[in-house]
Parts: C-alpha cells; structure tokens; sequence
C-alpha cells in the first residue's frame, strides 16, 4: 500500500469519526479494517507511545485511512456499528492482539497528518478559533509513523504508513506535514504561505528535534 492516502487520526474529539465516515464513498468497494494493530509512530528521535493507533479503515476508493487511538475516545466496536447503519461494506481482519507495554497517559494534544495546504489552512484556523496565534515551525524534523502487525521474529511488517518532513507545534496540536507525492504533498515554501495567510506568529526552529517532545509534553 504505497498510495498517499489522507489520514484521518481519531484521538480525543469523538464527533471527528462521524466527519471522517461521512468522507467514505458509500458505494466504495475496496475497504478493509484492520483491528488490533501494531504501532510504531516517531517525531525526530523521540518514540510517541502514547499515541499509539490499533485500528485501521484503509479506503482506496474514498482516498483515505482512519486511524483510532489505542485507549482513545472511540473503538473499532463503534467505527463498525456507523459503518454499519450506513451501509458500508469492508473486509475485517483481526490482527494478533499485543501485550499491551506502553505507556497511558492522557495527552490532550492532538497530532494531525496533513497532506494538503488547505488541510493546514484549516488546522491553524482552527487553532486560532481556541485564541492561539503562535506556532513554532520546525522545517528539519522528519517523523515516521507504520502501521502494521508483529511476525513470528517479532518484527512490524507494515501494512501502511507514513515519512513526514516539517512539524508544526501549536499548543493546542502537532501538525506533521506530508512531503510531495503523487498529486498531494506538502512543501516548505507552502508552509511559509500559509503561515503568512493565516496569519500566524512562527518562529523557525531549525533542530532535527522538537523541543516540547524532550520536555515530555508528549511521551
């Protein structure tokens, strides 16, 4: 699966499952849900285990994946039950369920997955619709994020995933920017544009880490 897919992640909003189904073409044919799946999610060097995504709608037709948080506000139970009064059909796979290791603190800040600069007009206003009007700009991270299940040597094959160049850390959200593919894709000259459209006060932080991630804001 190396299509460039918009990512939907559900972490702490619950309404935003019901947005991102409705974004599903009822009469898609190629869905598949994945369920307890591995995980393995970076930003610069630091290990994000606490958002940690299980549960996966890969929708080829629909242009999009929804990922579910591990212990966030919504389930692959309730993704399957709106599925379900909409009609929408899929194939099912029950991945091995893990030893659950990581840790389960409650992190409020969201991550969003942005491939477009629409997207990430719409994400900054909506930071400043919360009375946040400043941002720090990171063009150097690059951040990761697999999805996948774990094989007998105990390695992740990756079912999908994700190489992010440029993070943008509000307070109120990390937005991990998607670099060029295929028709979508972020550039570094886009994120100055919108920045300035917006408008928002940035300061450019050139580290290949972010510095909120070492003060543990998120672990």
């Amino acid at each position: 699966m190396e299509k460039n897919l918009d990512i939907w992640a559900i972490q702490n909003i619950p309404t935003e499952l019901d947005l991102a189904i409705n974004n599903i073409k009822p009469d898609s044919k190629y869905n598949i849900l994945y369920c307890n799946c591995a995980c393995n999610f970076t930003v610069g060097n630091t290990f994000l285990t606490s958002k940690s995504f299980d549960t996966m709608f890969y929708s080829e037709d629909s242009d999009m994946i929804i990922l579910l948080q591990k212990e966030g506000v919504a389930t692959s139970t309730d993704l399957k039950e709106k599925l379900a009064s909409r009609g929408i059909n899929y194939i099912s796979f029950d991945l091995e369920k893990l030893e659950d290791t990581s840790s389960q603190e409650n992190i409020d800040k969201e991550i969003w997955f942005i491939r477009d600069k629409d997207t990430l007009l719409e994400a900054l206003h909506d930071s400043k619709s919360k009375g946040i009007d400043i941002t720090t700009y990171y063009p150097n991270v690059q951040s990761g994020i697999q999805i996948g299940y774990i094989d007998s040597n105990y390695e992740l094959i990756e079912l999908d995933g994700r190489c992010m160049q440029g993070v943008l850390d509000l307070e109120d959200k990390m937005i991990l920017l998607i670099p060029s593919k295929e028709k979508y894709g972020i550039k570094e000259e886009d994120v100055y544009y919108i920045l300035g459209k917006t408008p928002m006060k940035t300061v450019v932080n050139i580290s290949n880490e972010v510095e909120s991630l070492n003060k543990k804001a998120i672990k």
